[in-house]
């Protein structure tokens, strides 16, 4: 793939670079406008979902309530509380119970409902029952309106009713007679001895509840259900959905305190919108396909696919343009660097313009011109170096003939008895023999050491002075490569402006070991009068001495350890008025010029 993409051309890797970058841009700003827009039209649809839902809740709310409102009407009349604590023992007074008393308070307050008792009937099974549960023997319990207490006594809901402090509940879905009721039950109490005197129910068909549901959707395409406190479905418009996994889903909902939430369904997915019943507390349900919701959608898909599709294509073309405009001038420089590598360094044609295009041909045709000075250059030096060669050889010098010349003035000297001159010339000799002879070859610390001993005698005897000569060096660096006269222009320093200038006897010592850290340290003193502070200091802060003595030398052997290890090595100095040291820090495996 990297070999491929190399061997491209520059114009077809700027077409593809830029067509791939400005299409992930282009399909990225897409899709988050559309991710941007689906969440706002969703939340949208959402919530007039949910107003839809809370509007038609409060419909049906409005018409629970009147039947709860009739059963405080009917509780809070103290001639109905009489007739049922009241015995009766003959049919008259029976009679005039239920017809003048009972039926009266009834009729009035339950006028716009149907109850079975009156035989007045509404469409279909939309009939409310009126039921009365009462504990007076008295009273006929067989009749439909008054039935009797002690029948129901231990149901569930009746032992919630007694343990409501309101004294009424709402009761779910239940079936009697083969007809599925939810009714409103209200306890009936004497208000003189607080006794109970038995308790109200008003039965509502689920039919009628259904019809309510259906009248007040505004959302054609939406279910309405309702769910009572235990989970069951009262009512719905579209009874063939799962009301348990609604039910689920509508108990998730209420653990994390949404009104909304989603369920997938075999025929698809569904939005779910749940709010409470304002008097009875259960759940009003609402249920819409999903696609429904996001509908609106389609089009606004449809219009940011065409959009990208033809931006993207716009893109290309004006990248193709660009990349040919870009590219042709740079296709006419890779022409003359083809031509110079064929026909070689021949003058150049000039593309014009100031860009960075315009200004590399200009960079290009002068290094052709540099070149062709340059390749003069070579041939007239190559001759110069071929008639210099030819001078140095008539020039050159036999070492041997200085060896020889050195051995002749030692055996006249032994011959003289001039003991001095003969010891100074044997180190002349070996002086010469093991770095003129040598040349560039490596050299060790041992080798250092040995030459350092050959050349104090040297100075002892061109100066005329005596000093003590002693070395410390620990035996395994001997053997360590080593930077040739790495040492002597120290141990130089050290007698001629340390100890010849000083009056006292000259000391000269040099001591060798490894730091802690593993770096090979050495250490130059000497007795003399010491180097001036200033000179010191700038010594031991890299600065420039010029050709100034006596730090010269020392400035010399800092640059080369500085060309040759790097930084975190070199020479320091330690001055006083009893001498000074100078220490030299190498890494830990030394190394020659050559190493």
């Amino acid at each position: 793939m990297k070999a491929w993409f190399r061997d491209l051309t520059l114009k077809r890797k700027l077409v593809l670079t830029f067509t791939l970058l400005i299409a992930v841009v282009v399909l990225l700003g897409g899709w988050m406008n559309y991710r941007i827009a689906k969440s706002r039209i969703e939340r949208a649809e959402t919530m007039l979902l949910l107003q839809n839902l809370k509007q038609t809740a409060a419909l049906v709310d409005y018409n629970l309530d009147s039947y709860q409102r009739k059963t405080e009407i009917i509780f809070a009349n103290s001639s109905f509380q009489e007739t049922l604590a009241s015995r009766y023992d003959d049919f008259s007074s029976l009679y005039d119970a239920y017809r003048n008393r009972i039926y009266s308070v009834l009729e009035p307050v339950l006028l716009d409902m149907t109850y079975s008792s009156t035989k007045i009937f509404t469409e279909g099974n939309e009939l409310i029952n009126v039921i009365i549960y009462s504990d007076n023997p008295s009273l006929p319990r067989e009749t439909g309106i008054i039935r009797d207490l002690t029948a129901v006594d231990r149901e569930p809901w009746v032992q919630a009713l007694r343990a409501e402090s309101s004294q009424m509940i709402w009761r779910g879905l239940y079936e009697e007679n083969g007809e599925r009721y939810i009714s409103v039950s209200h306890t009936l109490k004497s208000f003189r001895t607080l006794e109970e005197l038995g308790i109200l129910t008003i039965m509502i068909p689920e039919v009628k509840l259904k019809k309510l549901l259906e009248e007040n959707n505004e959302n054609s395409e939406a279910a309405l259900l309702l769910f009572d406190a235990d989970g069951n479905s009262i009512s719905g418009s579209r009874p063939e959905l799962p009301a348990a996994e609604i039910e689920a889903v509508l108990h998730r909902m209420r653990e994390t305190g949404s009104e909304v939430g989603r369920i997938r369904l075999p025929d698809g997915d569904y939005l779910v919108a749940a709010t409470a019943s304002r008097i009875t507390g259960w759940q009003f349900t609402s249920v819409v396909p999903y696609h429904v919701v996001t509908g609106s959608l389609r089009g606004i898909a449809l219009a940011t696919a065409t959009i990208l599709i033809v931006s993207v294509l716009l893109c290309l073309g004006a990248t193709v343009f660009i990349s040919h405009l870009t590219t042709r001038r740079l296709i006419k420089i890779t022409n003359k660097m083809n031509r110079v590598k064929e026909h070689g360094l021949e003058p150049l044609s000039v593309i014009a313009g100031k860009d960075e295009i315009g200004q590399l041909d200009g960079a290009f045709n002068r290094l052709i011109t540099s070149l062709n000075g340059m390749t003069e250059e070579r041939v007239r030096l190559e001759r110069q170096k071929t008639t210099l060669q030819i001078d140095l050889l008539q020039l050159q010098i036999n070492p041997h003939l200085l060896y020889n010349t050195l051995a002749t003035i030692q055996w006249r000297a032994k011959q003289a008895g001039t003991a001095d001159i003969q010891r100074v010339t044997e180190s002349l000799i070996r002086f010469f023999k093991r770095f003129l002879n040598k040349g560039g070859g490596e050299t060790t610390f041992g080798q250092e050491l040995e030459m350092i001993r050959e050349y104090t005698q040297i100075l002892q005897f061109t100066y005329n002075m005596s000093f003590a000569v002693e070395i410390d060096v620990v035996p395994e660096l001997l053997d360590v490569p080593a930077l040739h006269l790495l040492l002597q222009p120290i141990v130089e320093n050290a007698v001629v402006h340390g100890i010849r200038p000083s009056k006292r006897q000259g000391l000269l010592r040099i001591e060798g070991y490894r730091a802690v850290d593993g770096k090979v340290v050495f250490v130059v003193s000497d007795n003399g009068i010491g180097i001036d502070a200033d000179i010191a200091a700038k010594i031991n802060r890299n600065e420039s001495l010029g050709r100034l003595k006596p730090g010269y030398g020392l400035s010399n052997v800092k640059k080369r350890i500085a060309l040759v290890y790097g930084e975190g090595y070199g020479v320091s100095v330690q001055s006083g008025e009893s001498g000074t040291s100078v220490i030299v820090t190498l890494p830990a495996a030394g190394g020659g010029e050559d190493s």
